[in-house]
């Protein structure tokens, strides 16, 4: 069977300081069972060796591909949009290169799609976990709600909680054509994605479990940074004006985070911080709630608290 008869799907691989695993993941895209690919490789200017390390990788193996490299630093978003410029694929799958791609990733979920209506628009699996070493971990942190998927029109399901691990996924291309391209002012970009995929098209579920994600202090879907958390509360309000048939469900999930919206200084805050206090009744919420209406920084609530509990402390004779 020739290469022609197969649909060209492409693999858009990005990186960034990420020399210690980026030939790992590029031989493991390089070993796929699916033989029509593109590759493109992107580099957002990377401060290590990785460029070097990609060109290296590129001669030894002859491997011609669209290798794109930033002589400033982009952005995941914008360096996604100008990787979709050269997609000439009608899938895509889009990977972080200190990921791993297991070998029959792009063949059995290409099955799935081919075999499907053309309203799926993206295949997804489980994902292995394996920490900064490359070691499986005995306690895979997603297990659970990786455990908790769901299929066909997810856009509710997907609103409630995350549970597609980025690696793990094939895109059909013409979802890009519909729903636009990444969003540069966000952080969690594919979540915001999926979201809007999942509002016109189909999520199928493989039961090949299809990547390895690398859990480490720069990994996305584990990082409780400041500026994640944000954009998540971002992505709930802009929700929260295209969906207002799904206002329960959003409040709730911008509620459960009352909290960073008061540290962001968000212009709702007060609404949702009241929100909050009403379901739980605890005295530090009501605290915030008045710090924030008096327009107190919540770094001065958070030294409060702090010395409350400091005293509470002592007064247990812990200190």
């Amino acid at each position: 069977m020739s290469d022609k008869e197969f649909p060209l799907v492409t693999i858009v691989a990005c990186c960034y300081n990420h020399e210690r695993f980026v030939e790992e993941c590029l031989d493991s895209i390089r070993m796929q069972t699916y033989p029509n690919v593109q590759l493109i490789i992107t580099d957002d200017c990377s401060s290590d060796n990785s460029v070097a390390v990609i060109n290296k990788w590129m001669v030894k193996h002859n491997v011609r591909c669209v290798f794109i490299v930033h002589e400033q630093n982009m952005g995941l978003p914008r360096t996604l949009n100008e990787a979709l410029e050269y997609v000439a694929g009608k899938y895509v799958s889009l990977m972080s290169t200190d990921d791993i791609m297991m070998p029959r990733k792009i063949e059995e979920q290409t099955k799935i799609f081919e075999s499907g209506p053309d309203d799926v628009g993206i295949v997804f699996s489980k994902s292995y976990f394996m920490d900064e070493n490359g070691e499986s971990l005995a306690y895979e942190p997603g297990e659970k709600w990786q455990n908790q998927y769901h299929e066909g029109y997810v856009l509710e399901h997907l609103l409630e909680r995350n549970f597609i691990i980025a690696p793990s996924m094939l895109v059909r291309r013409s979802c890009y054509d519909r729903v636009g391209g990444y969003d540069t002012s966000l952080v969690y970009e594919d979540y915001d994605m999926n979201l809007r995929i999942a509002e016109f098209y189909q999520f199928r579920y493989s039961d090949y479990v299809s990547a390895r994600y690398r859990v480490h202090g720069n990994s996305m879907a584990r990082s409780r940074s400041k500026k994640v958390q944000h954009s998540k509360i971002q992505i709930y309000f802009k929700w929260l004006e295209r969906k207002p048939e799904l206002k329960e469900l959003l409040e709730a999930r911008i509620t459960a985070m009352a909290k960073d919206l008061y540290e962001a200084r968000h212009p709702r805050r007060n609404y949702f911080l009241w929100k909050a206090f009403v379901q739980s009744y605890r005295l530090s919420s009501l605290l915030m709630c008045a710090y924030s209406f008096l327009d107190i920084p919540y770094s001065c609530y958070d030294a409060s608290m702090r010395a409350w509990g400091g005293f509470a402390d002592f007064r247990r004779g812990r200190i």
